[in-house]
């Protein structure tokens, strides 16, 4: 009986560990089957792009398993200048610039330019030009050293009916806030865009103080051949405007020297010969007081 329990149990025993293997142990005919624990749905693993690593990452920064808020980029706005075309006449090219100083006519001194002796010591006034610095617009800053004004002259060409090359120049005065104090028509005929020094030197308009009032004044080129005819214009201090000077007993002002009590001017008559004038103030005239006759190596060149 004991042995028959005993047996029963590890019968009991066998079956529990088979029935744990997975195995089951059916009837003869029945072929055996093993039950396999079920197998797991392989998930689809989403392939991630390599990320370039920032260099040199300042303290701070987020990493990549932060969420970056998204940033907007700003409008950058183009400062390169456009090409300009190789046929468009500009408009504002101020090809031609230069700076002076007026000084003081002292026929004593050592230093001297084309119109007398000069003292560099002694400034009158600062010119700055600049040539074409509108289409037809020669312009000149200066500044009267005596009284600190400073005024703009505009020398403006304006195309007349002699043809394509033919224009009138007209001057107009500006403070230096821009309010037009003068304008003078028909100023010369030969002083646009070669206002500047040519290759024989010339200034078609040119700033000197020709009175000796410590005043820069202005001088115009009007033309001639034989000889360079100029119109002369003394600076008024009173009405801020300039003046234009007579003549008396010459006809024109043309090779002149600066002295401090008369204006010498020469006037050609020929290649070789030639007269010399001796001109004085009286008020703003200039009067001939004498004269002489000059072989050519006193006419002025």
């Amino acid at each position: 009986m004991i042995k028959s329990i005993i047996a029963i149990m590890l019968i009991s025993v066998l079956f529990l560990m088979l029935v744990g293997c997975g195995i089951v142990m059916t009837s003869p005919g029945v072929s055996s089957t093993q039950t396999e624990p079920p197998s797991k749905i392989p998930t689809e693993t989403a392939t991630a792009f390599p990320k370039e690593t920032p260099k040199n990452t300042p303290p701070g920064s987020p990493t990549s398993s932060q969420t970056l808020a998204p940033t907007v980029s700003p409008t950058l706005v183009p400062t390169a200048s456009p090409i300009p075309s190789p046929s468009a006449t500009p408009v504002n090219n101020q090809d031609m610039q230069y700076k002076y100083d007026v000084y003081k006519r002292d026929e004593t001194s050592a230093d001297s330019d084309e119109y007398g002796n000069i003292d560099k010591s002694t400034v009158i006034a600062h010119v700055a030009a600049v040539g074409n610095k509108q289409d037809g617009v020669d312009e000149y800053t200066v500044q009267q050293c005596k009284d600190g004004t400073t005024y703009v002259v505009d020398i403006i060409a304006a195309q007349n009916s002699g043809g394509d090359n033919a224009f009138d120049y007209t001057m107009q005065l500006s403070d230096s806030k821009g309010t037009v104090l003068q304008t003078i028509l028909h100023i010369s005929t030969l002083c646009g865009f070669d206002t500047f020094p040519g290759s024989d030197g010339y200034y078609a308009v040119y700033f000197i103080d020709v009175n000796g009032d410590g005043y820069a004044d202005m001088q115009v080129y009007i033309g001639g051949t034989m000889n360079e005819v100029h119109d002369w214009y003394t600076w008024d201090s009173t009405s801020q405007t300039f003046q234009k000077i007579a003549l008396s007993g010459t006809d024109m002002l043309s090779f002149v020297t600066i002295y401090n009590d008369h204006i010498e001017n020469v006037i050609r008559e020929s290649a070789s010969s030639g007269i010399v004038q001796r001109l004085v103030w009286q008020g703003n005239t200039l009067v001939k007081v004498s004269e002489k006759s000059s072989n050519s190596s006193d006419t002025g060149g």
